[in-house]
């Protein structure tokens, strides 16, 4: 899915909101992004609810209903393999960025730094970086540098964001797996749709809320058990709590019988499964989550990273008016009941919310440099040619997942550094 346009926009009930760039200027990035992920070929929303025999419904003007689809290869090493046949590119294994070499007037990088494993060290000469890292590795990597100019205001690592998911009521009363349920997975044309509920733009405005999704899930453990099963995988062990892992161990056979089964029928559920609804938040774009450096350091000799992340009352108010509007709303369509969670409207429902591994902001955008870490081009500012792209850049982070911005605005970074390339050429 694509931003919204209101997440580009000043809301002035939400302090920090909105991007340096409007949503037109990725309109035609998001279509070229769209081409290299292979979505363009899916149907439309239109002909994917007349498959479904019907029109897209309506829950009344608090809400929009949108589709996010899935790519058809979801591996996009696989997508770009091609790039290690490419005359015009080298890549290098094993060499681990570590350092950015200033030059002695500080507003150029001359040359970057690796390391590998081993401990073998070895210098590159650069015209120009981009830092294509993580969403936080993109902050880290940058603390972790000894002369900083591109940090006049002090934001590196601040304004953290990720989107706040929980399962915030039961749902009563509705058949989840008749055929003209309109809120499932669905599959069209070997494309994977997922419909969302989301509150309009003139809700968000009437209650001073965030942008805000959510969608009727089935509750039955899996994801929980997969978020576990991927700290084992990935590592540290010290990552995982000894309850979290006695919960992960008897719900690790239904999260691989899922796994397996919901490749074939994507409205599969495993027979103890509730139906849920599902609420998905964006943070505050001024979010007091931050990403500062530990004293620990990784086997390259890099500082680790040290992660604070905060809920808000802005994200509890915008999930606590969401699951109301949206109970109201299925009680006027006859859809089924929403029953709050018992503990919705106390502060102990913070424990509640879990992150979703959609990690934006650390290097904020802006033109002012005394208001951000990067331009609008990408460009961290104090310094002539280097560039960030990355999650890291967002100002606001919407609800949705941040893969096909960043795709977007990948292309308008290559854009932007062939057109320097061009004029240094020329000149």
């Amino acid at each position: 899915m694509e931003l919204d346009s209101l997440d580009f926009e000043p809301r002035p009930w939400i302090p920090g909101s909105g991007w340096a760039i409007s949503k037109s200027e990725l309109d035609e990035f998001y279509r070229r992004a769209e081409r290299l992920e292979g979505t363009d070929g899916l149907a439309d929303e239109e002909a994917v609810w007349q498959g479904y025999g019907g029109a897209k419904p309506y829950l009344g003007d608090d809400f929009t209903i949108s589709l996010s689809r899935y790519c058809p290869e979801k591996k996009f090493a696989r997508v770009f393999s091609h790039l290690l046949q490419d005359p015009r590119c080298l890549i290098v294994l094993h060499a681990n960025a570590v350092e950015l070499l200033v030059s002695g007037s500080g507003r150029r990088v001359s040359g970057l730094r690796v390391r590998c494993l081993g401990g073998k060290e070895a210098t590159a000469t650069v015209d120009t970086v981009a830092l294509c890292l993580g969403g936080i590795e993109s902050s880290r990597f940058l603390l972790n540098q000894t002369i900083s100019p591109w940090n006049v205001s002090g934001l590196l690592g601040r304004h953290f964001q990720d989107h706040v998911q929980c399962f915030a009521g039961d749902v009563i009363g509705a058949d989840l797996t008749a055929e003209d349920w309109p809120f499932g997975p669905w599959r069209l044309r070997g494309g994977a749709h997922l419909s969302k509920i989301n509150l309009s733009a003139e809700a968000q405005r009437a209650h001073r809320t965030l942008n805000v999704s959510g969608m009727i899930e089935f509750d039955d453990g899996v994801y929980p058990a997969m978020r576990t099963g991927i700290k084992l995988l990935t590592g540290p062990a010290s990552a995982i709590g000894l309850r979290e892992f006695v919960r992960m161990v008897p719900r690790a056979p239904g999260a691989i019988w899922h796994h397996f089964r919901s490749r074939s029928d994507p409205r599969f559920a495993l027979p103890w499964a509730k139906p849920k609804l599902s609420v998905y938040s964006e943070q505050s774009p001024l979010s007091e989550s931050r990403i500062e450096l530990s004293d620990a350091r990784d086997p390259l000799g890099l500082r680790r990273a040290r992660l604070t992340w905060a809920i808000s009352e802005l994200e509890l108010h915008t999930i606590r008016t969401y699951v109301s509007l949206v109970r109201q709303a299925f009680a006027a369509k006859g859809l089924g009941e929403i029953v709050p969670d018992p503990d919705l409207m106390r502060d102990r429902f913070a424990d509640r919310l879990v992150d979703l591994f959609h990690h934006c902001g650390g290097t904020r955008m802006s033109p002012d440099p005394r208001q951000g870490v990067v331009d609008t081009d990408l460009k961290l500012h104090g310094v002539e040619n280097v560039y960030v792209c990355s999650s890291s850049v967002f100002p606001t982070s919407g609800f949705t997942n941040p893969t096909h911005t960043i795709m977007a605005l990948a292309i308008r970074l290559a854009d932007r550094l062939s057109e320097l390339a061009a004029l240094h050429r020329a000149a």
